[in-house]
């Protein structure tokens, strides 16, 4: 079973957002929650620190192919994997990023978010959220099914999901309705895991904070 994360960086502005959230779908957030809490208990089988991080090439959002051993043959790789452009933790987490990408940059870390999202999509949210980072397309959640972290949404959490105007059938230009575990991991030069935070409940998230309190200590 893997762990809900104790409160994070992200914890206060992640409250006040679901505040707003709720307001206007009410006790539809609670259906939303029983789903987070449920893939939250998944066991995931993803990377450990110490593991290695199998590599991967995926198109980025102008349809360029990037590979994980290129990336890291230049410096350390931020891996965040994230559940779309859809998801309002997914914004949060990303611009908490964007908001200290001088400062990853400067500790020698490339910053790469990772969705299943079309690099049309990709590449709108990443300008509309002025992400100065690399996004790259996972169609079909292929290199998440890869890294353990893949879930699908059936039942009651599809059918809320698309209540609520989730259609990931169209994002991702695939109907599986399958999404990654939302994860964080640091991979160091020779590819090894050196940082792991992976949370099937999308409602926990970490932030650049614990990324870089990782690296000083």
């Amino acid at each position: 079973m893997t762990p809900l994360l104790a409160n994070t960086s992200l914890t206060a502005p992640i409250d006040e957002m679901r505040a707003g959230v709720r307001a206007k779908i009410g006790d539809v957030l609670d259906v939303l929650d029983r789903a987070a809490e449920r893939f939250g208990d998944g066991d995931y089988a993803a990377p450990r620190v110490g593991d290695p991080a199998p590599d991967f090439t995926l198109p980025d959002a102008h349809g360029a192919a990037v590979a994980l051993s290129e990336l890291r043959g230049r410096g350390r790789v931020l891996l965040v994997f994230y559940l779309g452009s859809w998801c309002p933790y997914c914004h949060i987490q990303l611009k908490a990023f964007q908001a200290q990408l001088d400062e990853l940059r400067a500790a020698g870390l490339d910053v790469v978010a990772v969705s299943p999202e079309t690099p049309e999509r990709s590449r709108s949210f990443a300008e509309g959220a002025e992400l100065g980072f690399t996004v790259l397309s996972d169609a079909g959640n292929a290199v998440a099914d890869r890294y353990g972290l893949r879930f699908t949404l059936d039942g009651e959490a599809r059918e809320v999901h698309e209540r609520v105007g989730v259609d990931l059938a169209a994002a991702g230009a695939d109907d599986s309705w399958s999404l990654p575990a939302a994860s964080t991991f640091l991979v160091e030069r020779d590819g090894t895991v050196s940082y792991a935070s992976v949370a099937g409940d999308w409602r926990r998230r970490v932030g650049p904070a614990e990324v870089l309190e990782a690296i000083r200590s």
